[in-house]
Protein backbone atom coordinates (compact mmCIF):
# COMPACT_ATOMS: atom_id res chain seq x y z
CA UNK A 1 0.00 0.00 0.00
CA UNK A 2 1.11 3.58 -0.86
CA UNK A 3 1.65 6.21 1.48
CA UNK A 4 1.19 8.32 -0.85
CA UNK A 5 -2.45 9.70 -0.34
CA UNK A 6 -4.41 12.63 -2.67
CA UNK A 7 -3.58 14.57 0.06
CA UNK A 8 -0.18 14.53 0.54
CA UNK A 9 0.08 14.85 -3.06
CA UNK A 10 -1.72 18.01 -2.80
CA UNK A 11 -0.09 19.20 -0.02
CA UNK A 12 3.16 18.73 -1.97
CA UNK A 13 2.02 20.19 -5.30
CA UNK A 14 1.50 23.57 -3.02
CA UNK A 15 4.58 23.70 -1.27
CA UNK A 16 6.20 23.23 -4.60
CA UNK A 17 4.44 26.15 -6.12
CA UNK A 18 2.56 23.72 -9.02
CA UNK A 19 -0.58 24.63 -7.82
CA UNK A 20 -2.67 27.20 -6.50
CA UNK A 21 -2.61 27.60 -1.99
CA UNK A 22 -6.46 26.55 -2.71
CA UNK A 23 -7.64 23.03 -2.50
CA UNK A 24 -7.83 21.34 -5.75
CA UNK A 25 -10.25 19.32 -4.28
CA UNK A 26 -12.93 21.71 -2.66
CA UNK A 27 -12.45 23.44 -6.52
CA UNK A 28 -14.09 21.93 -10.21
CA UNK A 29 -11.28 21.11 -12.55
CA UNK A 30 -12.31 24.08 -14.32
CA UNK A 31 -11.44 26.46 -11.92
CA UNK A 32 -8.19 25.62 -10.57
CA UNK A 33 -5.13 27.08 -11.82
CA UNK A 34 -2.86 26.58 -14.27
CA UNK A 35 0.62 24.75 -13.33
CA UNK A 36 2.18 27.46 -15.14
CA UNK A 37 1.52 29.78 -17.31
CA UNK A 38 2.62 29.47 -21.26
CA UNK A 39 4.87 32.15 -22.58
CA UNK A 40 4.13 34.16 -25.69
CA UNK A 41 5.42 32.79 -28.82
CA UNK A 42 8.58 33.54 -30.16
CA UNK A 43 8.80 35.58 -33.68
CA UNK A 44 11.78 33.92 -35.10
CA UNK A 45 13.91 36.72 -37.10
CA UNK A 46 15.35 35.71 -40.40
CA UNK A 47 19.27 35.47 -40.09
CA UNK A 48 21.46 38.23 -40.65
CA UNK A 49 22.93 38.50 -44.12
CA UNK A 50 26.89 40.47 -44.35
CA UNK A 51 26.89 42.50 -47.56
CA UNK A 52 28.54 39.81 -48.91
CA UNK A 53 25.91 38.08 -49.06
CA UNK A 54 26.96 35.34 -46.86
CA UNK A 55 25.35 34.64 -43.28
CA UNK A 56 27.32 35.42 -40.08
CA UNK A 57 29.81 32.30 -39.68
CA UNK A 58 32.41 31.41 -36.66
CA UNK A 59 35.10 33.64 -38.13
CA UNK A 60 32.77 36.62 -38.99
CA UNK A 61 31.19 36.67 -35.33
CA UNK A 62 31.51 40.01 -33.13
CA UNK A 63 31.17 40.68 -30.03
CA UNK A 64 27.83 42.03 -30.79
CA UNK A 65 26.82 39.49 -32.74
CA UNK A 66 23.81 36.88 -31.64
CA UNK A 67 25.77 34.42 -31.13
CA UNK A 68 22.31 31.25 -31.98
CA UNK A 69 23.44 28.82 -33.50
CA UNK A 70 21.15 27.39 -36.81
CA UNK A 71 21.99 24.20 -38.28
CA UNK A 72 24.21 21.24 -37.98
CA UNK A 73 28.17 22.53 -37.15
CA UNK A 74 28.98 19.81 -38.95
CA UNK A 75 27.59 20.94 -42.03
CA UNK A 76 28.90 23.60 -44.41
CA UNK A 77 25.87 25.57 -44.41
CA UNK A 78 25.75 26.04 -40.43
CA UNK A 79 25.91 29.76 -39.24
CA UNK A 80 24.72 32.18 -36.67
CA UNK A 81 21.77 34.19 -36.04
CA UNK A 82 24.22 37.52 -36.11
CA UNK A 83 21.58 39.90 -35.19
CA UNK A 84 22.90 42.55 -32.79
CA UNK A 85 23.05 41.18 -29.34
CA UNK A 86 21.32 42.39 -26.18
CA UNK A 87 24.16 44.47 -24.00
CA UNK A 88 26.81 42.37 -22.09
CA UNK A 89 24.62 39.21 -23.61
CA UNK A 90 25.63 36.45 -26.32
CA UNK A 91 21.70 36.56 -27.82
CA UNK A 92 19.50 38.99 -29.79
CA UNK A 93 16.53 39.64 -27.54
CA UNK A 94 14.56 37.47 -29.41
CA UNK A 95 16.62 34.26 -28.99
CA UNK A 96 17.47 35.34 -25.27
CA UNK A 97 13.53 35.20 -24.86
CA UNK A 98 13.61 31.58 -26.33
CA UNK A 99 16.53 30.18 -24.50
CA UNK A 100 14.77 31.05 -21.34
CA UNK A 101 12.92 28.98 -19.40
CA UNK A 102 11.48 30.30 -16.37
CA UNK A 103 11.32 28.38 -12.47
CA UNK A 104 7.63 27.84 -12.92
CA UNK A 105 7.79 25.82 -15.94
CA UNK A 106 10.89 24.25 -15.02
CA UNK A 107 9.51 22.71 -11.90
CA UNK A 108 6.23 21.39 -14.08
CA UNK A 109 8.58 19.75 -16.67
CA UNK A 110 10.25 18.34 -13.60
CA UNK A 111 7.18 17.15 -11.65
CA UNK A 112 5.43 15.50 -15.08
CA UNK A 113 9.23 13.65 -15.64
CA UNK A 114 8.81 9.89 -15.28
CA UNK A 115 12.66 10.03 -13.98
CA UNK A 116 11.51 12.74 -11.01
CA UNK A 117 9.01 9.88 -9.97
CA UNK A 118 11.37 7.47 -9.64
CA UNK A 119 13.56 8.84 -7.30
Amino acid sequence: MSSWTEERVDRLKVKWGLVGRRSTKSQPASTRLPLFAPSPPVIERAALKLDNGEFVTTSTLTSRSCKWPIGDPTELDFHYCGQLSEPGGSYCDVHKRKGHQSRASMRAIHWKSPLARSR
